[in-house]
């Protein structure tokens, strides 16, 4: 067993001997001055009790019971202070235990009460902080709930009223019954990517999602998926600028992750962006960094809702959410595949434009 210089063990040792020393300087102190009170004064009556004390009981009896005496006397003023520290411990304990987790034992010296006091607080700390998780992930799964199933009834409530009234055709014309059957296809579509959104999110979230991280170039990446969304770009009447520079920019990813991350991002500069406008991608190296860069003129971000944009099911203010038909899960998910790749993701916005910045590990070079 390791002993330790401030160890509780031996400062009881500690106590005991000092209290001995004290007891055993008092009785011979107290023998002193009753000699000397004898010599002054042999006819008084405490000294008359005394020599009757000592012929009853006797002088070794005597000095015991008076060193004990002594000895209990210092020994409760030296260790008063452990004694009153461990009936605090005591009652602070008692407090966690009726659930007040704002108690905390004050610092004292590094013995094993000292160490017992930090034990609790630590566990106090943790405990509170496993309460409040538990009160954020009850919060969250309620709101995870409501949030889903407002989003999932919306398109759903249509289909169900556009196949109704298909159902119902009996004197409405062909191309009116196609109109309905259209718009009951797009919301089908509609549901079916949210619920898509939402398996993908639960699998990041839950860690289940496959990732298999190879060397990729970046530039090459977002050169290929900028022409994939032309066709995107050109019916909103955008312009797309992409630049990467002449150093290429690899990093150690998953490209299938990868590439779901700037989907979300450019699907999300087009639905919040100017029609007219233009979307800028650039892509940098900052360090051990690659950097992307994508921007969009479109109106400004409130400071308030700047904080929450990669929150699951948030979109912005009300009217834009009737505006923007989405699940509100891509830039959630985006968030969540970057992290997962031990990168950064953030936004900034002013009223010039907004800007959603990626930041990953840039790969080793060869040497």
């Amino acid at each position: 067993m390791r002993l330790r210089i401030f160890s509780l063990r031996l400062k009881i040792i500690a106590l005991f001997g000092v209290s001995i020393l004290l007891s055993l300087f008092c009785v011979t102190t107290l023998i002193q001055v009753l000699h000397q009170i004898g010599i002054q004064n042999r006819t008084s009556r405490f000294y008359l009790l005394l020599k009757n004390l000592q012929s009853w009981i006797g002088v070794l009896p005597l000095g015991a019971v008076a060193g004990f005496a002594f000895f209990i006397l210092f020994f409760f003023l030296l260790s008063r202070g452990s004694i009153l520290y461990m009936e605090k411990i005591s009652r602070t304990v008692q407090k966690i235990s009726l659930g007040k987790l704002d108690a905390v034992l004050p610092p004292r010296s590094p013995d094993e009460l000292g160490e017992l006091a930090e034990n609790i607080n630590r566990m106090t700390a943790r405990l509170k902080s496993s309460l409040e998780e538990e009160r954020n992930a009850e919060r969250t799964k309620n709101e995870l709930i409501a949030g889903v199933s407002h989003d999932l009834r919306t398109p759903l409530t249509s289909i169900l009223g556009y196949l109704e009234l298909i159902g119902g055709s009996g004197e409405k014309e062909p191309a009116e019954i196609r109109r309905y059957a259209d718009i009951a296809l797009q919301k089908s579509r509609q549901l079916k990517t949210l619920i898509d959104d939402l398996f993908e999110y639960a699998s990041v979230q839950q860690g289940t999602m496959k990732f298999q991280p190879s060397r990729i170039d970046l530039g090459d990446l977002l050169a290929q998926l900028a022409e994939e969304f032309v066709p995107t770009f050109q019916a909103e009447e955008r312009t797309f600028r992409l630049k990467t520079g002449e150093t290429r920019s690899p990093v150690l990813a998953d490209g299938d992750l990868i590439v779901r991350v700037f989907e979300n991002i450019f699907a999300n500069a087009v639905r919040y962006g100017r029609r007219g406008g233009v979307v800028e991608v650039e892509l940098a190296r900052n360090g051990p960094w690659t950097v992307v860069r994508v921007a969009n003129d479109g109106e400004p971000i409130p400071p308030e809702d700047l904080s929450r944009v990669f929150d699951r099911f948030f979109q912005g203010g009300r009217s834009q959410r009737e505006k923007n038909e989405g699940s509100g899960l891509g830039l959630a998910i985006a968030k969540s595949i970057v992290e997962l790749h031990g990168g950064t993701i953030s936004a900034e916005s002013d009223e010039r434009r907004t800007v959603f910045e990626v930041r990953l590990k840039s790969a080793i070079e060869p040497g």
